[in-house]
């Protein structure tokens, strides 16, 4: 329980935001292999590689300046940027605790474009791009392949290069993003598993697309993303 080490961070979002209302995304910004972290060190900051054990700044990958959300798998560094480079909600005025109805009504996934980005962090160079829309919390990688919703349909990447490799049919999905929500989107061995808040959940084969399966899915907990979880050879969620 001894505390290893800090790091200040001297911008990020407010913590005034109104009662269990977001943002999601937030929580994707940290990831590590074992011997590093990759991180933001401020809401619009790069990404910084630290060492794990100290936390010593090992590397600042420049062009991942706006990076919303991180991954990290068989050595490669994915982060979905925003070319603005500036925090979506740096405008946030918070009136009131209670005041929640603002969120869906002021505050959604804006449908602007982003650039998904490989990194090879061991060299600091770009592995490959590709700007487009992208649906919050829904980029997902197994090491062969990376995948991400549009807002309409699924697609797929080989994730060294960023070749895509399907896009797959219509995924139906809710109406409205709202910072408190997230859709879900994960691999499971060779199937990919998307849960987009319409109340069903679907099953495509990662290889090709094609859809396997579709089966009710509940509305996951109380403003908040989209429950997807793979255990015991299952895939569940808590409605």
């Amino acid at each position: 329980g001894t505390v290893l080490w800090k790091k200040p961070i001297e911008q990020w979002s407010t913590n005034l935001w109104l009662l269990k209302t977001g943002p999601t995304s937030l929580t994707r910004r940290l990831v590590a292999d074992g011997e590093r972290i990759f991180v933001t060190m401020g809401v619009t900051a790069p990404v910084s590689m630290l060492d794990a054990a100290n936390g010593a700044e090992l590397n600042v990958f420049p062009e991942t300046k706006g990076a919303e959300e991180l991954l990290y798998s068989d050595g490669v560094l994915y982060a979905l940027v925003n070319p603005a480079a500036e925090w979506v909600l740096k405008d946030f005025a918070p009136q009131q605790q209670s005041d929640q109805k603002r969120v869906s009504d002021e505050y959604e996934w804006d449908q602007k474009p982003r650039v998904l980005m490989a990194v090879d962090p061991d060299k600091g160079t770009i592995l490959w791009k590709l700007e487009g829309l992208v649906a919050p919390l829904t980029p997902s990688v197994d090491g062969k392949r990376f995948v991400y919703y549009d807002g309409e349909k699924i697609h797929c990447l080989d994730a060294k290069s960023g070749t895509e490799l399907w896009a797959g049919q219509e995924a139906p999905r809710r109406e409205l993003y709202e910072y408190n929500f997230g859709p879900r989107l994960l691999f499971s061995g060779e199937t990919v598993l998307f849960a987009g808040g319409d109340g069903t959940m679907r099953g495509l084969d990662a290889a090709t697309g094609k859809l396997l399966w579709e089966s009710p899915h509940e509305k996951s907990g109380y403003r908040s993303p989209e429950d997807l979880i793979v255990s015991g050879g299952l895939v569940w969620n808590a409605g």
